[in-house]
């Protein structure tokens, strides 16, 4: 794009200063000239907020903004949003690190002003495996990466996909307003899916850059925080709210129809667990995404 396009890159932090201080140090290396960073910080019950103050506060590129309450991953974005300056938006996962010219080739990729573009997102442990080149969204409602294994050259053409994945992805900042930023009843799984598709519905298209490569810790702030039980909850109930949300009349239907078979499976290995707390966690996931 000929024009020149600033970048507001945001990233959330919660209990997490060393994750993000890596994320945020290898953004300040970056290749590309015209960016800020910001650095939404979600209550953390630690030093973090104190510990980025200190790093981060003399630095003119950097803004930390702290929130009183754990907005979670959809709110504490869309906060971060509020305060960006830039043409574009990098969502960005504080368990992520860029490489130096990352930056540079996601702005070159973003096409339009409805194109929302996501990096290659490799293992930040082994970086030749392949953690995700794009989202596939089945008819069923289940959303999952494409990739997994050696990358071996198979995912290094740019194309389109279905979704692109919360882990880190530019959207220009005005579409990303324009769509309400994140539906904050998500919380945290299946956001960037519903982000997508409700782009997609508004002439917005999603794609995938292989040449912009980032290397992901794979959740390494969640599976500090959170406890198996909620995530299965969050993932289920979001995933049936997506298909409800999203689609109308017939298609709706059977859509739900299609994912009945999957829910009836969770609900079978809950019973089988012997578990309590997962004993009616798919039942009560469903409730919830119905009572919307």
């Amino acid at each position: 794009m000929s024009k020149r396009l600033t970048v507001s890159i945001i990233i959330l932090n919660y209990n997490g200063y060393e994750l993000t201080h890596e994320a945020v140090e290898s953004v300040l290396t970056s290749s590309y000239p015209w960016f800020e960073i910001i650095v939404v910080d979600n209550a953390s019950t630690d030093n973090s907020l104190q510990l980025l103050k200190k790093r981060y506060n003399k630095m003119g590129n950097v803004k930390i903004i702290s929130s009183p309450i754990n907005k979670l991953y959809t709110g504490g974005f869309n906060l971060g949003a509020r305060y960006a300056m830039g043409d574009l938006l990098l969502i960005m996962n504080n368990d992520v690190v860029v490489e130096k010219d990352s930056i540079d080739k996601l702005v070159k990729a973003v096409v339009s002003e409805r194109t929302l573009v996501q990096p290659k997102i490799l293992y930040y442990s082994d970086p030749s495996m392949l953690d995700n080149a794009g989202g596939r969204y089945s008819f069923s409602g289940i959303g999952h990466g494409k990739g997994g294994g050696k990358d071996t050259g198979q995912y290094d053409h740019q194309l389109k996909c279905d979704y692109v994945s919360g882990t880190a992805f530019m959207i220009h900042k005005s579409f990303f307003t324009e769509l309400g930023g994140f539906d904050e009843w998500f919380g945290a799984y299946y956001e960037d899916v519903d982000l997508s598709l409700r782009a997609r519905s508004r002439g917005g298209e999603c794609h995938y850059c292989p040449t912009s490569r980032v290397y992901h810790k794979i959740s390494a702030t969640y599976k500090k925080q959170l406890v198996q039980e909620n995530t299965l909850f969050d993932i289920r109930k979001n995933r049936l709210r997506t298909v409800i949300k999203n689609f109308d009349g017939t298609e709706r239907v059977l859509r739900i129809v299609a994912l009945i078979p999957v829910y009836i499976g969770c609900t079978i290995t809950d019973i089988m667990s012997l578990n309590r707390k997962r004993l009616f966690l798919t039942i009560r996931a469903i409730i919830f995404a119905s009572s919307v």
